[in-house]
């Protein structure tokens, strides 16, 4: 007879098989810092496309880096993957936002796409269980609009990518080592 998991062993299960997902922060903070730099070097409009598109590189990416540290799938006996795979695809609901802020104005795609991973965070600090997530959805979500308070729509352009892919890497690393953490702890 097996026992009934619940979510709590559920979600510790999805959490410790890929410890806490930081591969996709630290993969997606590493393509929006690039974009952030690349912003400098390219036109406008290139660079606010290079900032909109730049998760079709790290997605797979990503997952490429879960495959070659041996992460496994979150399968289909755990009773959460349909909630998992809907948080993570959330953003692309939004993209049709971000793409009518690139016609309104494309300085503007950087805040309103880091605004809108923001979000998409949210969900993750129970599902992952660390807060880790909530402070990273309200920085994601604050902080490029603190930029363009501080440097205008131009400098804030640049630096958005910097700064949201530096709090995505260091959101990674810390999600990483509490998951590291709580896995040796049971």
């Amino acid at each position: 007879m097996t026992t009934a998991r619940t979510t709590l062993d559920e979600r510790d299960a999805a959490r410790f098989a890929n410890l806490g997902g930081y591969t996709f922060l630290v993969v997606h903070g590493a393509t929006f810092a690039l974009a952030g730099l690349a912003s400098y070097f390219v036109d406008l409009e290139v660079a606010a496309l290079v900032y909109l598109f730049q998760g079709i590189v790290a997605f797979p990416l990503s997952l490429a880096l879960e495959r070659a540290q041996g992460f496994e799938l979150l399968g289909k006996e755990n009773s959460l993957t349909p909630l998992f795979i809907q948080v993570a695809s959330i953003q692309l609901l939004a993209l049709p936002a971000v793409i009518y802020v690139f016609e309104l104005d494309p300085r503007f795609v950087p805040a309103a796409f880091a605004a809108v991973a923001g979000a998409h965070f949210l969900p993750y600090v129970w599902l992952q269980r660390t807060p880790i997530y909530g402070v990273l959805a309200v920085f994601m979500s604050l902080a490029p609009w603190g930029l363009l308070i501080l440097l205008g729509r131009d400098g804030a352009f640049h630096a958005t990518g910097l700064v949201a892919g530096a709090a995505l890497i260091v959101a990674g690393v810390a999600v990483r080592t509490v998951v590291q953490r709580d896995r040796a702890s049971t």
